[in-house]
């Protein structure tokens, strides 16, 4: 499958440069080509923003050692643990069975990834432990 960054404005489709225009152009009407007659489905997706750096300093720098000081786990287990716990698993077909597989949080977008600490911090709280605010723990990092 091929992926195409394209930017929708005023209801008219942009392509970052010309020769991508055509590429994606050539490929599609290849990939039509190809198809029998029935019904399909095509599906565009908003580009969603990465988390940021500062939130990935934050979550292995703050979040995670914090628990792991109270509660024994290590940070990798964590890691773990909260994915399996707040992170919808992906479904992988594999010999006609269907695997569920942690979600990776790399593919969560900023705001995804906020939703995310938050209910560790929550988490956190039941347990009793405290996490640093983040802006606290940025300028502690930087004194």
């Amino acid at each position: 499958m091929n992926n195409f960054n394209l930017k929708i404005q005023g209801g008219k489709l942009f392509f970052e440069t010309e020769e991508k225009k055509q590429n994606f152009w050539y490929l599609f009407n290849r990939e039509i080509g190809k198809c029998c007659n029935g019904k399909y489905q095509m599906s565009i997706e908003r580009i969603k923003s990465k988390r940021s750096d500062n939130q990935n300093r934050y979550y292995w720098g703050a979040v995670l050692p914090e628990i792991s000081a109270h509660t024994g786990h290590t940070i990798d287990e964590l890691h773990e643990i909260f994915k399996r716990l707040f992170l919808p698993p992906i479904v992988v077909k594999y010999r006609g069975r269907d695997i569920k597989m942690p979600r990776s949080t790399t593919k969560l977008g900023k705001g995804d990834f906020v939703e995310y600490i938050m209910r560790i911090s929550a988490e956190a709280g039941q347990l009793g432990i405290t996490l640093p605010d983040p802006e606290d723990y940025f300028q502690s990092q930087f004194k």
